[in-house]
This record gives structure tokens, C-alpha cells and sequence, in this order.
């Protein structure tokens, strides 16, 4: 049998618990457990939770079937609640309220303040100010303990020249004349006081020229260059860049590069047959220098040419008895590379880069090609970015041309082309 199917209050009383928790005034903010007794705010009648393990907010325990009245409203003192000023506290147990004044218990009187009286009943008197006398441009009315002061001093200032002046009963003066001197910039001088500056002129108070120049004097003074006005290149080998006041004058002159060391060639003593051509290998110089950089991306000189001196590599005619005319010797320029790459072939059509032989001329005679002609952007066209072979074409009737020596070859840059 629960609680709430008892009927009759005193039968419910025979099964209540033996512990119970006295939670003082229901309040529906408070969270309360099974057995925790209050005073109902409705009707003060006394009430425990016995319809549930806990709740939280509800309705009144007056009006609410979870909670069990144990009491009805008593005509004695049920509850105790704090007003302002009043705080209580159960420090003895739930039924000996405690009550405490949170209001002034104790009173401290500050500057110009006085307590005759006692702590509880205080009686508190001014020691400040109890009157006021007017000084000079101050008149004082009204009751000592409620003084009016007017001023019987300057009630208003008139603004003059230079001056201005703020409205309202405190006025502001200022100066809206000169103030302050300032040098706008180098060549002027401030001394003195503020109010009595002095003002100098610490620039030029004259000006002399020297060589090649010429002025008109005076305070603004003209001044002109009576020397070197413009640099002017006088053919194609100078050069003249810059401004006309700050010129760079440069030379353009032949630069020698080397193109292939002695030992980079593969071998001397090649033979190439009467009527046929052949190869003379070498391995490129790959040192950076003007005759790699200009083949392989281009000469910013649109006219540049080199002449590259074959003079160390020699050569002898075999064949017998006397030159006739068929004595001519060419030379062409070769990138060679490996399959599938093709070859390119360069052949000056600008100067043939050939030997010729004398007429008459015996077996056996010794020559070399000297200085022969390489012009930059032509072999570039003929798709040359380097070259690694001399193309030898041998055009003498009755013998082979043999290779009996090789050395260094050098190019030598000529920037305007040959003169």
C-alpha cells in the first residue's frame, strides 16, 4: 500500500519513514529527494515528498499529488521569511531559526561629518563649510546655508586684432596672430625669442663658377655649360650609352675564344681520298666564353662574325707529279650527333673558306687553312648551337690529303663584322 492510496491523513502517518529531511519554505527553484519535508507558501501547512524519488519546480505542495500533508495550516509561527536588511540562518537545527540584521549595524561618519549621537542612534551634524564670504569680484546672497554667488568682476571680453576670443562665462583668449617662425627650408635661419625673431639668410650669397661653366650673377644667378655638351660614337666600333650629363663610352674590339684544345681532337693523320670529303672530330671547348654563348643563343651584335685560325692544323697533298688544275682544298663547319639527330653542315657563302693550291706545285707540299670566316648567325640558320668538326673536302686530282698535325684553335670576334 503507497501513501496516496491512503485516505484518512493519520493512516498515512502509521508508514511514513522514521528519517525525514526538514527543507524549510517550498521553493519551486529548489530540487527536492523522496522524504524531504516543507511549509507549503499557499496555505503553511506542512508537506513531504512521498509520491516520487525527486523533483524539481511542480505545482505547490498544497496542490501537488506527490507531496503528503503532514500538517494543516498552524496559527503559530510555521516559517520564518527574510525581508530586506534580514538574513536567517539554521545554525542550532531546522527548528531554531536564527535571524541576523544584514542593515547598518555600525555607522562611520567622514570629512566634514560628526556623530553625537550613539552607534545605534546616530546624530549626525555638519563640521564643513557653515558659511561663505565673498572676496574681491565675489558677492554672496541668499542664507548661510544656501549662498548664491555672483560675480561682480569681469563679466565679458571684446576680442581686439590678432585675438580672438571663446563665448560662454569661461572664455578662451588666443592668439590668432604670428605666433611661431618656421624655416621652410635650408638657407633660412631663425634666432631670437618668439616674440622677437630674427630671420637670416644662411645660403648662397653668391655664387663663382669654375671651367666650363658660365653664370649671370645676381641673387637668382643662371647657370650654364659652356663645355662638353654630347658625346658622339664616330663609327660603329664606339659606343655611347647613358644620359648626355653622365656618358659611357665603350670600344667595341675583337675578342679572341678558344675553341678546341690539341688534345680534344680525336686523332692527326687522317687521309681523305681525291675527289671525297672527311671529317676531323675534336670535342668542344665547353668552357663559357663568347664563341659558345653567341653560337649556341645568338650575337647581340646582328653583324658579328669570328675568325677562327686553323693554321695548327696541317696537311699535305699525296698524289704525283705536278699540281694542275684541279688544286682546290674546302672547309665547312659540322655539329655532329648521334642518330637520330642529323648532322648540320655550315659552308660560308659570305668568304669561301678554301686553299688553293699553286699551279706546278710538287707531291707532297705542305699547307694549312689559316684564318678562315665564321659568321655567327649563319651557321645559327644552318641550325649550328655548337660545332665538334672541320668538314674537309678534298678537290686535288691523283692522291689523298693527309692531316700531319693539330693544335689549338682560336676565334677571334669581330662585333661590326669585317672592315
Amino acid at each position: 500500500m503507497s501513501l496516496q492510496t491512503l485516505k484518512n491523513p493519520l493512516d498515512r502517518l502509521s508508514v511514513l519513514p522514521t528519517t525525514m529531511n526538514w527543507r524549510g519554505l517550498w521553493v519551486v527553484t529548489e530540487q527536492y529527494f523522496i522524504y524531504d519535508t516543507v511549509v507549503s507558501p499557499s496555505d503553511g501547512g506542512t508537506y513531504i515528498l512521498t509520491g516520487q524519488k525527486t523533483i524539481l519546480g511542480g505545482l505547490d505542495p498544497s496542490a501537488s499529488g506527490v507531496w503528503t500533508e503532514l500538517s494543516a495550516t498552524t496559527t503559530g509561527l510555521a516559517s520564518i521569511q527574510a525581508g530586506a536588511g534580514i538574513t536567517i540562518t539554521y545554525p542550532y537545527g531546522p527548528t531554531t531559526p536564527l535571524v541576523n540584521n544584514a542593515g547598518v549595524i555600525t555607522l562611520d561618519v567622514g570629512d566634514g561629518i560628526e556623530n553625537t549621537g550613539t552607534a545605534t542612534n546616530p546624530v549626525l551634524q555638519s563640521t564643513g563649510v557653515r558659511s561663505v564670504t565673498g572676496g574681491y569680484g565675489i558677492a554672496v546672497g541668499n542664507t548661510a546655508q544656501n549662498p548664491t554667488l555672483t560675480n561682480t568682476g569681469v563679466r565679458n571680453i571684446v576680442a581686439g586684432v590678432g585675438v580672438s576670443v571663446s563665448a560662454g562665462n569661461n572664455p578662451t583668449l588666443t592668439n590668432t596672430g604670428v605666433i611661431g617662425i618656421t624655416a621652410g627650408n635650408a638657407g633660412i635661419g631663425i634666432s631670437g625669442t618668439t616674440n622677437n625673431p630674427i630671420i637670416t639668410n644662411t645660403g648662397l650669397a653668391s655664387l663663382a663658377v669654375g671651367a666650363g661653366l658660365s653664370t649671370t650673377g645676381g641673387l637668382n644667378p643662371t647657370i650654364e655649360n659652356t663645355g662638353v655638351l654630347t658625346v658622339a660614337a664616330a663609327d660603329a666600333t664606339i659606343t655611347v650609352t647613358g644620359t648626355a650629363q653622365s656618358p659611357t663610352i665603350a670600344a667595341l674590339v675583337p675578342s679572341l675564344s678558344l675553341v678546341a684544345f690539341a688534345a680534344a681532337f680525336a686523332a692527326s693523320g687522317i687521309t681523305i681520298a681525291a675527289g671525297a670529303s672527311g671529317s676531323i672530330f675534336f670535342t668542344p671547348y665547353n668552357v663559357p666564353n663568347i664563341f659558345n654563348e653567341y653560337l649556341a643563343n645568338g650575337s647581340p651584335d646582328p653583324l658579328g662574325v669570328f675568325m677562327i685560325d686553323l693554321s695548327s692544323l696541317n696537311f699535305i697533298n699525296g698524289f704525283n707529279g705536278v699540281m694542275g688544275a684541279q688544286r682546290t682544298v674546302s672547309l665547312a663547319f659540322q655539329q655532329v650527333g648521334n642518330p637520330p639527330t642529323p648532322t648540320k653542315t655550315y659552308t660560308s657563302t659570305t668568304y669561301l673558306n678554301q686553299v688553293l693550291l699553286s699551279v706546278g706545285t710538287f707531291d707532297n707540299s705542305s699547307f694549312n687553312f689559316g684564318k678562315v670566316y665564321f659568321n655567327v648567325a649563319e651557321a645559327r640558320a644552318a641550325g649550328l648551337t655548337t660545332i665538334n668538326s672541320f668538314l674537309i673536302t678534298n678537290g686535288l686530282t691523283g692522291g689523298g690529303l693527309i692531316n700531319t698535325s693539330v693544335g689549338n684553335v682560336y676565334a677571334e670576334y669581330y662585333p661590326n663584322g669585317l672592315e
